[in-house]
């Protein structure tokens, strides 16, 4: 019985649920308050893909660390030469550099969910990640429609906070 250890460990499911729902309403608020899926919606893809990579034992070889930094890096030239737009009536204080903090904060949550050892226990500063992105998408002024829209979707998030909470229990 000499199986590999990523065989014989089982997935916590309902964390990783509960992970993948906290990061899905972090990248639709990104995207509402941006009106553009391009980031968000590559970021929610790869956050998807845990499903099967880390299953398959394609795990992340270098340290989270390192990863973290490259695309912090990866961020900084992005914001430097193309920050996202908004519209004219979202401005507040640094509505596009909280955008880019905010995106790179998720790409840090999947990487922690890209390591091995998630498949024993979902990390919980991934929860705790995810609420530092809902302040940094909602770094803007809105008005009717879209305040109700953010609320709804911060409701939705506090919602996903305790399942997660729950799951990984």
């Amino acid at each position: 019985m000499s199986e590999s250890p990523l065989v014989l460990t089982s997935s916590p499911r309902r964390a990783l649920r509960a992970s993948l729902f906290l990061i899905t309403i972090e990248c639709v608020l990104l995207a509402y308050t941006s009106k553009s899926w391009l980031v968000p919606g590559g970021l929610l893809l790869w956050g998807t893909s845990r499903w099967w990579t880390v299953r398959r034992g394609w795990c992340m070889s270098v340290p989270v660390f390192w990863n973290a930094l490259f695309l912090a890096v990866l961020f900084v030239v992005k914001f430097a030469f193309f920050p996202a737009k908004f519209p004219s009536d979202a401005e507040f204080v640094n509505t596009e550099l909280a955008h880019e903090i905010g995106c790179w904060l998720v790409s840090l949550q999947i990487l922690f969910l890209h390591e091995a050892s998630s498949l024993q226990r979902i990390r919980p500063v991934v929860a705790a990640l995810g609420c530092v992105v809902v302040l940094c998408a909602g770094d803007l002024q809105l008005h009717s429609v879209s305040r109700s829209t953010m609320l709804g979707l911060v409701i939705s998030f506090v919602g996903g906070l305790a399942w997660f909470a729950h799951a990984g229990r």
